[in-house]
């Protein structure tokens, strides 16, 4: 079988791959109750559209920035993030649209390329460690659409392309349907929080039950492959369980005096930037398989001072006054901060409160985590495929 190395750009139709527009060019105040769609970032995960907070423009708008089109079927990738580069096929049940500036359109020639076997590239370990080498920026990462067309990809020909995307898209929907199951157990046990402790005053503040730590500054230059100590990054904290997609690891020489970075079973982690997605809140219990990862910089570890209560705390975080406390606006990047933590108020529970929902949850957790664990096997599948069938 002939294998060809190729730049993504020249993969792309004449006119196929371009950014948005200028953000002076499409404004907020731009937007609009209904029209065209437009895409923004919020909307692009790795492999998956996020068809959900939706904005549009006015049809004269749209025929302005006719040269930033999408079209269903599109293949679109974040430019700005963390991490930046993450790419998602756009659905064929989608309107056509206008993409944003910090996202880019790729539309490539039929006849040589599948758009889905590219996203899987995209969101791959051998995809991922071309975007981070080419990444810039100390708060966000980001690349230009330059970088982005540099990109090489060893490129089979179409029909083993839409074969290995077969393969891997019936991965990712066994996942799917392990998360909705594990879902239904995560409602059971906010119902049972909410009755115990939801009626009652905040009159107790988090950093009365947990000691909080932000992570260590990891240089991106020293990550290596599928080797080391794993990091868990901002883009690793999912809502309610870990996400290991996009995997770094260092070199274990280089952490030997970072063990108090070192996260343990029944610990709680949070991304402290852009915590809250469409779906809730970037924020997970660590356990026994995510034990052992070393904590990066911008994702918190909340660790119990005495009595066990990593479910205690993770209910208290989802509720809704937590993003209150925090003031999170649009008019800057949303962060959250050790201080919005440690000050947030909470009901106050005894000792031996906190010791009965804890053994409720333990019951909930053990089917959360039968789940959980096929979640991991599948995950490392997955990657296991995408490292053969991609690399």
């Amino acid at each position: 079988m002939k294998i060809e190395r190729i730049e993504l750009g020249d993969l792309a139709l004449s006119g196929g791959m371009v950014d948005g527009p200028f953000g002076s060019d499409l404004k907020a105040s731009e937007y609009v109750a209904s029209g065209v769609p437009i895409i923004r970032l919020q909307n692009i995960k790795p492999g998956l559209f996020i068809q959900k907070e939706i904005q549009f423009v006015s049809e004269n708008k749209a025929k302005e920035l006719s040269r930033h089109n999408y079209q269903p079927g599109d293949l679109v990738i974040a430019k700005l993030g963390d991490p930046c580069g993450v790419a998602a096929v756009v659905p064929k049940s989608t309107s056509p649209g206008i993409i944003v500036a910090d996202v880019v359109r790729f539309r490539g020639d039929p006849s040589r390329v599948d758009h889905f076997f590219i996203s899987y590239f995209l969101n791959s370990p051998a995809g991922r460690r071309q975007i981070d080498a080419m990444a810039k920026g100390t708060t966000r990462q980001r690349c230009n659409l330059s970088d982005l067309k540099s990109i090489k990809i060893d490129l089979p020909p179409i029909e083993e392309q839409k074969r290995i995307a077969a393969i891997l898209n019936k991965a990712d929907s066994l996942l799917r349907k392990r998360q909705q199951a594990i879902r239904l157990a995560d409602d059971f046990l906010r119902a049972v929080f909410l009755d115990m402790f939801g009626k009652r005053g905040r009159n107790a503040a988090l950093g009365d039950y947990v000691n909080v730590l932000s992570g260590f500054a990891f240089k991106s230059e020293n990550y290596i492959g599928n080797t080391g100590a794993r990091l868990l990054r901002g883009i690793n904290v999912g809502i309610g369980a870990c996400e290991w997609k996009n995997t770094a690891f260092y070199p274990q020489e280089l952490t030997q005096e970072l063990g108090r970075y070192e996260l343990i079973d029944g610990d709680v982690v949070l991304a402290m930037d852009r915590p809250w997605i469409s779906d809730g809140l970037k924020c997970a219990v660590i356990n026994k398989d995510v034990a052992g990862s070393l904590l990066v910089q911008r994702v918190a570890r909340l660790r119990a001072k005495g009595i066990p209560c990593a479910q205690f705390v993770y209910q208290c975080l989802i509720d809704a006054e937590f993003q209150r406390h925090c003031r999170v606006t649009e008019t800057t990047i949303p962060h959250i901060s050790p201080t919005d933590l440690a000050t947030y108020p909470i009901p106050k529970a005894s000792p031996q409160e906190l010791e009965r929902f804890s053994a409720i949850a333990a019951k909930a957790t053990t089917l959360v985590r039968s789940g959980s664990d096929s979640n991991e096997r599948i995950q490392s599948l997955a990657l296991s495929l995408q490292s053969a069938l991609l690399s």
